[in-house]
C-alpha cells in the first residue's frame, strides 16, 4: 500500500506533466495494466497521442509497435483476439 506522501508526489507529478505536455500526451498516476499475473503498475504512465503501442509480454523485452497494419501481439490465452494498430486507434 502506498503512503500518503508518495501518492501525493505521483498525483502532483502527473498533473504537472499534463500541464507541460498539453495536448501532445497524457500522464496518469498508477494506471494498472493486467493481462496475466503479475499486473504492471508504474508510478507514472505517459501516453502520447501517436498511434503507438508498447507490448509487455512475460519473459520478453518491451516491444514498440507503430506500423498501422501490425497486429498487436497478445498472450496465448487471448490468441483468438486480433486487432491492428489502425483498428485500435480508428
Amino acid at each position: 500500500m502506498l503512503k500518503g506522501k508518495h501518492r501525493l508526489l505521483q498525483t502532483l507529478l502527473a498533473a504537472q506533466l499534463n500541464q507541460v505536455l498539453k495536448a501532445k500526451s497524457l500522464a496518469f498516476a498508477e494506471l494498472c495494466c493486467t493481462f496475466v499475473d503479475p499486473s504492471i503498475v508504474p508510478d507514472i504512465s505517459v501516453f502520447t497521442k501517436e498511434k503507438t503501442v508498447l507490448v509487455y509480454l512475460p519473459n520478453e523485452q518491451v516491444r514498440i509497435i507503430d506500423n498501422l497494419a501490425s497486429i498487436i501481439p497478445v498472450p496465448p490465452w487471448a490468441s483468438h483476439f486480433s486487432i491492428s494498430i489502425d483498428e485500435l486507434f480508428g
